[in-house]
């Protein structure tokens, strides 16, 4: 048991060590002090040791790699330590690598009385955005305030693959973006600024939300059917919004896959 600890120690030092990029003021001593029984209830259970052990192997990745090990490995131990490290103020959230949003436009689409299934099918912005295949949204429950999402998306790690889940709240901000929150990522939310709707498609400029202002993310496309299969004339309507929206044409979009998937 008591090795056991000291590796876990060890790893949760790691962590802090690499993430100095995502974190502005990780205090180690103040995570130990604060967070000791958390870190030891996390040290004994083995989905959230190697949870600690997959951060720390992500390196100078401080965005895409952590967001992937803690969506693919989820306990309620690792929330009780995210939780008390967010709590404490052992570590605050900070973007600063990114630079903030930025925008002219005034009105944005409303994403509350969205219904249906669609698939992330695009994006541009980085190597930091979460690109992967296959990540699907189920939007549910809607009023004029907000919307359930039910989001999903396969994760391949060690050779093995899970279907990983989450619960997400669309509700409408007082500048007409929408606040996203997911039930299993403590301390963090985004906001999107939906520039277009049509029958098939959603296109958004994506924040994370820090202390000053919200940082850009990148731009996505959420479809509902594979780009390659809209309309023609919905197709054209998407490139316009885009140039005249974005400044991209839809060939510097990164394309993710969104047919043939099983979850």
């Amino acid at each position: 048991m008591r090795k056991q600890v000291k590796q876990t120690l060890a790893l949760l030092f790691g962590i802090l060590s690499i993430s100095l990029n995502l974190f502005a003021s990780a205090d180690g001593r103040c995570v130990v002090t604060n967070c000791g029984f958390q870190i030891i209830g996390c040290g004994i259970e083995k989905e959230c040791r190697q949870w600690l052990r997959c951060v720390q192997n992500c390196n100078d990745d401080a965005m895409k790699c952590p967001s992937v090990c803690g969506f693919y490995y989820q306990s309620k131990k690792i929330n009780k330590v995210s939780q008390c490290v967010f709590k404490n103020h052992c570590t605050s959230l900070a973007f600063e690598e990114f630079p903030p949003f930025e925008t002219n436009k005034q009105k944005w689409e409303s994403m509350t009385n969205t219904e249906g299934t669609y698939w992330f099918a695009a994006s541009h912005g980085g190597p930091h955005i979460f690109d992967y295949g296959c990540q699907k949204f189920q939007f549910l429950t809607a009023s004029h305030k907000a919307v359930q999402v039910e989001y999903s998306v396969p994760l391949t790690l060690n050779n093995e693959t899970r279907i990983k889940q989450s619960i997400g709240i669309f509700s409408s901000n007082s500048d007409s973006s929408t606040k996203v929150e997911y039930d299993n990522f403590t301390g963090y939310h985004e906001k999107w600024y939906v520039s277009q709707k049509t029958k098939n498609t959603i296109t958004a400029d994506v924040c994370f939300a820090g202390k000053k202002y919200c940082h850009r993310y990148g731009t996505i496309i959420l479809s509902r059917i594979s780009l390659k299969e809209l309309p023609f004339a919905e197709l054209t309507s998407l490139q316009s919004s885009l140039m005249e929206n974005q400044t991209l044409s839809l060939n510097q979009m990164q394309r993710s896959k969104v047919a043939g998937c099983t979850n």
